[in-house]
């Protein structure tokens, strides 16, 4: 295939390829990387990510993406093009606005900022069997192993742009950094990271970029108890969710704190941030908050103000079961939280079952709570397949109070011991915290 550089597609497409990604391009037998039809065109395709045209760089970027990645595995095309994004990422056309990216709080993000992003993502596909909590014995396959190499690459172009002028670029760069730096082998870099984050902190940087700091600080192990101090409460509660401050009371404290009223905390950061993986900042938060409490009396607060939220407020199963298990220690919960209508993989597993518990009166004074709220057992929207659940939750709390009309076993002050959680069961296994 003739490549013309300066113009390969005939659209005016201001190439200007550095000699790396010339040499990437020129250099790959695509070929033997095709999957099912999907890398052949790649030579000719990732040129056209620099086009002056929007329409050709949205194009271009989508067929891109669809031959590199399938439902989080990564075809073996992913580490040419994730080594050529890498070398175009400082290309001044990728300033241009890319036309497919969805809205941003801060406005419709660059091609670059996407490009960024987009490289995390891939590096969360490879990093699966890295990951705490990941499925033991994962072998990974030898497109994983390779991106996985030339991962200090990615972290060289990407690190770049922790400063970069546009907000939503410095936000992609510092998510994608946050994943590159917990990777094996790549933590020695996370010092040099962390002093560069640390001066957005104290610079212009509005609430949800000191956030995102505040957290990328946590997730890697570094002190952020001094930001406990801070002026915004926002900020307070970020350096309370880092895994330094697992064992600190006050943070503990800040975070319950916060939660007496959730529908204040959520609007916070209502898109996710960095570091914050897999769910939202309020989710994050309450999860923290059950694990880093023991006592009844400190989580039934809580509890009620998340039971007095509006319905359309994202306190979900996987909010409720980490809080159930800390009022109800050893007691299978499974069956009063309301039904979601997917396999109990967030349940907090196995333990006596609740008809044959013995209950306080204030565990039973808070089950009484669960019953009697509508807002508890109703989704958030209807749609067809949420209306299926409605009739499970009804079945649900019909069982709940069925079993709170039975007789009250005698009063028990405290759970048995052999019901209290264990308490080393929260404890980090990331790196003891560093300034």
């Amino acid at each position: 295939m003739t490549i013309t550089w300066e113009d390969p597609d005939g659209r005016g497409v201001p190439a200007r390829l550095s000699p790396t990604a010339r040499r990437l391009i020129a250099g790959t037998d695509w070929a033997a990387l095709d999957v099912f039809g999907s890398a052949g065109d790649l030579a000719a395709e990732l040129p056209r990510l620099l086009s002056a045209d929007p329409a050709v760089r949205a194009a271009a970027f989508s067929r891109v993406a669809g031959a590199t990645s399938v439902q989080n595995s990564l075809y073996p095309a992913a580490v040419p093009v994730a080594a050529f994004t890498a070398a175009i990422l400082g290309h001044p056309a990728t300033t241009n606005t890319h036309e497919g990216a969805a809205p941003h709080p801060r406005g419709r993000p660059s091609l670059r900022a996407v490009l960024l992003t987009w490289l995390g993502e891939l590096d969360d596909d490879a990093s699966y069997g890295e990951r705490p909590g990941d499925r033991p014995g994962f072998d990974p396959n030898p497109t994983v192993l390779a991106f996985r190499a030339i991962r200090p690459t990615l972290y060289e172009a990407v690190g770049g742009f922790l400063d970069d002028p546009d907000p939503l670029v410095r936000e992609a760069a510092l998510g994608t950094t946050v994943a590159l730096l917990l990777a094996p082998g790549l933590t020695d870099r996370i010092p040099r990271a962390a002093r560069t984050l640390r001066r957005r902190l104290v610079g212009d940087a509005d609430r949800r970029e000191r956030a995102a700091v505040t957290l990328a600080l946590g997730a890697w192990g570094r002190d952020v108890r001094d930001l406990l101090d801070d002026r915004d409460p926002a900020i307070r509660v970020c350096a309370a969710l880092a895994p330094v401050c697992a064992h600190d009371v006050g943070a503990a404290r800040e975070l319950r704190a916060a939660l007496a009223d959730p529908t204040a905390v959520d609007p916070w950061f209502p898109d996710l941030l960095p570091a914050v993986v897999g769910q939202r900042f309020l989710g994050a938060v309450v999860t923290a908050a059950a694990e880093r409490t023991r006592a009844f009396e400190d989580m039934l607060p809580v509890a009620r103000a998340m039971l007095a939220a509006p319905v359309g407020l994202d306190l979900g199963p996987r909010c409720w079961v980490p809080v159930l298990a800390v009022l109800f220690p050893g007691v299978d919960v499974d069956p009063i939280v309301p039904t979601d209508g997917w396999a109990p993989c967030h349940r907090a597993g196995p333990g006596i079952d609740l008809a044959a518990a013995v209950l306080t009166p204030g565990q039973r004074a808070f089950l009484r709570e669960l019953a009697d709220r509508d807002s508890y057992w109703a989704v958030a929207r209807e749609d067809a397949w949420t209306r299926e659940l409605i009739p499970q939750r009804a079945r649900q709390r019909a069982a709940l109070r069925e079993l709170l009309e039975r007789p009250l076993h005698p009063a028990c002050p405290h759970p048995p011991p052999e019901h209290m959680p264990d308490p080393d069961r929260h404890r980090s296994t990331l790196p003891e915290a560093s300034v």
